[in-house]
């Protein structure tokens, strides 16, 4: 199980049986599991957003898994803000990181949030790295993933 997926099951967002039945959708119909979530009204793309964004910071060790579940539990039970969540889990707001590929593509307008989260929850299934979940989505093309990465590699570089 993903970090991701352990996020969305752990704050209660979606049922592991509720995720299985879109993932197994998301296969039957060659679309992205992240889409089926949010087409199938189990999940609303904002919750998607968010907890990708918690994976990333857990990921980066800007705060533990613990906290990230705990944080979307916040946000999706409670109601609270992003700001709110995370300075109840965490007691402060961590600070940015390295741009990820996926907000550099989303940044350049080639990729939408959605798409990017639905991209990662691909490539954490299959045991891809997001560049390559999103050539065999046929989102992008190899050029664009190679462009895109050596921006990345220049900002982290400087």
């Amino acid at each position: 199980m993903s970090n991701l997926e352990k996020i969305l099951i752990g704050s209660g967002i979606v049922s592991e049986e509720q995720l299985a039945h879109d993932y197994n959708a998301a296969e039957f119909f060659g679309i992205l599991p992240g889409l089926m979530l949010v087409g199938s009204r189990h999940i609303s793309d904002d919750a998607l957003l968010t907890c990708s964004k918690l994976d990333s910071l857990a990921a980066d060790d800007k705060i533990t898994m613990e906290q990230a579940i705990e944080a979307a539990r916040l946000m999706h039970q409670e109601n609270k803000t992003w700001n709110r969540a995370l300075l109840t889990v965490a007691g402060t707001i961590p600070a940015p990181h390295d741009p990820k590929l996926g907000e550099l593509l989303v940044a350049a307008g080639l990729i939408t949030e959605l798409q990017a989260a639905s991209a990662m929850i691909t490539a954490n299934k299959c045991g891809l790295v997001l560049g390559q979940a999103l050539l065999r989505t046929r989102l992008l093309n190899e050029d664009m993933v190679v462009l895109a990465l050596r921006l990345q590699a220049c900002i982290r570089d400087h």
